[in-house]
């Protein structure tokens, strides 16, 4: 199984009236998975079914992670070191919150012992590892490779923008299309994204904005 699946998704304009497909939309599997600008498989995943002529889609693209491999063990002493300053915890509070001794994890932070992907996750997940600090750090390689690929004034809204992002947090994008982009170009970039940061990313074109997330976008800031 790959680090990353990516889903593409459309949802229509009308999502929540009372014809709405939310329940009865059919899945339709698109052509099969191709390899990403890292080398890793993206699984473009399924789409739901066009509900009929008349009904705009609304486009936008998401990732879903293999929780089991989702974060680079090569840059585990970066991550736990982030990781634990953002929380405000020493290296022994940490620790025991993990269940290993202060000196186990000081040398994880210093790269001097080799962790599982599992173990690894565990001590994120603990310290409460949040999207907005990979983010933070990637938010210029994002935006560029974005803005390459049609996609320029990257935002982010939801938790990350509010400040309320926890480890079960995911990546809330949007910006404005410099022209057409195709669902699997969106993908690429929540792609792109996932694969820096280790979180869930849904990336949108401002341009078709789905009705229940237009209050959420106004709070959108800057990446």
């Amino acid at each position: 199984m790959t680090a990353t699946q990516t889903l593409v998704t459309k949802e229509v304009l009308n999502f929540f009236d009372d014809k709405s497909p939310l329940l009865t939309r059919l899945f339709l599997p698109l052509p099969a998975a191709r390899s990403n600008h890292l080398g890793t498989t993206v699984d473009p995943g399924l789409v739901p079914a066009h509900d009929g002529p008349n009904r705009e889609p609304i486009v936008h693209a998401c990732t879903i992670m293999d929780s089991m491999s989702r974060f680079r063990r090569d840059d585990a002493p970066s991550l736990v070191r982030a990781a634990r300053q953002d929380a405000s915890l020493t290296q022994a509070e940490l620790a025991a919150m993990t269940g290993m001794s202060q000196s186990t994890l000081a040398q994880i932070e210093s790269g001097r012992r080799a962790i599982s992907a599992e173990l690894l996750e565990r001590i994120l997940r603990a310290a409460d590892y949040r999207p907005s600090v990979p983010l933070a750090r990637y938010a210029t390689s994002i935006s560029s490779y974005a803005q390459e690929r049609g996609l320029g004034s990257l935002r982010v809204f939801g938790s990350v923008a509010r400040g309320t992002d926890g480890f079960e947090s995911d990546i809330d994008l949007i910006g404005t299309p410099t022209r057409d982009l195709s669902l699997f170009e969106l993908a690429d970039i929540a792609s792109f994204a996932s694969e820096l940061t280790g979180f869930p990313t849904e990336v949108h074109a401002d341009n078709h904005v789905p009705e229940a997330l237009r209050a959420a976008i106004d709070e959108a800031v800057a990446l």
